[in-house]
């Protein structure tokens, strides 16, 4: 056991399950929760404030989603660790995540012992998979390299991007679009609007045309 516990900030805006982890991982004596956050902003003042030795973040929340927590946590704290912990195994997430700089990802339902396994792993300063996730990404290599490596310059969207742009192709409204993804509504709109202006898209129609034509959907 370290000399002092690793000290964890827990951001999920489901606050039940943010009650299940810390409980989870009160048991554990090399970990100590220095604060939880049941959303993106609150998260990343929490974090600001506490500078917490590694933090475990969801990918999905409606007022300030995973990635953009990321970046501006990384922008004012280039040091911090992050985790993502999430119930998507995609590995583009992966990927967007790394490009970002996260050490870590983790699947929601992992063991305690998994979990602090990612924490040792990640503190000592190496990376930290899940086993699932990371199957998923070697299959991903194996079978379209170019697509995990970044390199086809096919699909310009990101992933949260794609998952706007197939859910347009289904014809949900936008209010329909944030309810799914769980994210705001002004949230969808600049989704939307970056997806028209990487596809050189004039309206819905044209995005869902451009984007089958580049595999982005």
């Amino acid at each position: 056991m370290p000399e002092k516990p690793i000290r964890i900030a827990l951001i999920d805006d489901h606050k039940m399950w943010l009650e299940a982890l810390t409980a989870l991982l009160s048991g554990v004596e090399e970990v100590e929760v220095v604060g939880v956050a049941a959303g993106g902003r609150e998260g990343l003042e929490l974090c600001l404030r506490e500078q917490p030795s590694q933090v475990l973040l969801d990918l999905r929340m409606p007022d300030m989603d995973g990635m953009e927590v990321l970046e501006r946590l990384l922008g004012r704290q280039p040091d911090a660790k992050v985790i993502f912990l999430t119930e998507r195994d995609d590995p583009s997430f992966i990927m967007e995540g790394l490009a970002k700089g996260i050490k870590g990802y983790v699947l929601k339902g992992s063991s305690k012992e998994d979990l602090t396994r990612a924490f040792r792993e990640v503190e000592a300063g190496h990376y930290f998979f899940d086993p699932q996730v990371l199957t998923r990404l070697v299959l991903l290599l194996l079978e379209r390299p170019q697509v995990a490596l970044g390199t086809s310059g096919d699909c310009p969207l990101t992933p949260r991007e794609k998952e706007v742009l197939a859910l347009i192709a289904e014809g949900k409204s936008t209010a329909e679009i944030a309810e799914m993804l769980c994210i705001a509504i002004n949230t969808v709109d600049s989704h939307r609007k970056n997806i028209f202006s990487k596809l050189d898209a004039k309206n819905a129609v044209e995005a869902v045309n451009k984007g089958r034509e580049l595999h982005c959907i």
